[in-house]
C-alpha cells in the first residue's frame, strides 16, 4: 500500500499539486515492481471535491 496526502488549499495549486500525488505513486510502485496500482479518492469534510 501507497500512502499520499493530496494537496490541501487552493494556494499550492490544486491541479498540479494532486498530479504530482499521482506521478509519485506511480513511481514508487514502479521502484517497487507492482503489478497493480489502484487509486482511492477520499476527502475531508468541507468544500465539494470535483477534481479528483
Amino acid at each position: 500500500m501507497i500512502h499520499t496526502v493530496g494537496p490541501v488549499g487552493r494556494e499550492y495549486g490544486e491541479a498540479e499539486g494532486l498530479a504530482s500525488c499521482y506521478r509519485r505513486c506511480l513511481e514508487v510502485a514502479d521502484e517497487l515492481g507492482a503489478k497493480t496500482i489502484a487509486f482511492l479518492s477520499m476527502h475531508s469534510p468541507g468544500p465539494p471535491v470535483t477534481k479528483s
